[in-house]
């Protein structure tokens, strides 16, 4: 019996080794795979800040554009007011 005590507990002993290395490989699986997740939504978060960056480039442009037209119009205004000013100079007393 003592031959067979040794075989089970040695037996045992690689059971619980291989046990270990399959516990080992779990983890690191699990380790590569939150590797993984953590990349994906770090690109995820760029996609996100290089897309809010073309929708500001966007809003300057538009604004840039608008502030031409304010600027043509304070100009037209402007020439307005002079014509205005030349027209009211003839009614002066």
């Amino acid at each position: 019996m003592k031959g067979l005590e040794y075989d089970s507990r040695g037996f045992s002993a690689s059971v619980s080794q291989v046990l270990d290395d399959v516990l080992k490989t779990v983890e690191d699986v699990a380790e590569g795979m939150k590797s993984i997740a953590q990349a994906t939504d770090q690109q995820q978060t760029g996609g996100l800040i290089s897309q809010n960056v073309d929708d500001i480039a966007a809003l300057s442009e538009k604004n840039l554009s608008a502030l031409v037209s304010i600027t043509d119009a304070t100009h037209s205004l402007k020439s307005l007011s002079n014509q205005l000013t030349e027209e009211m100079a003839r009614f002066k007393t």
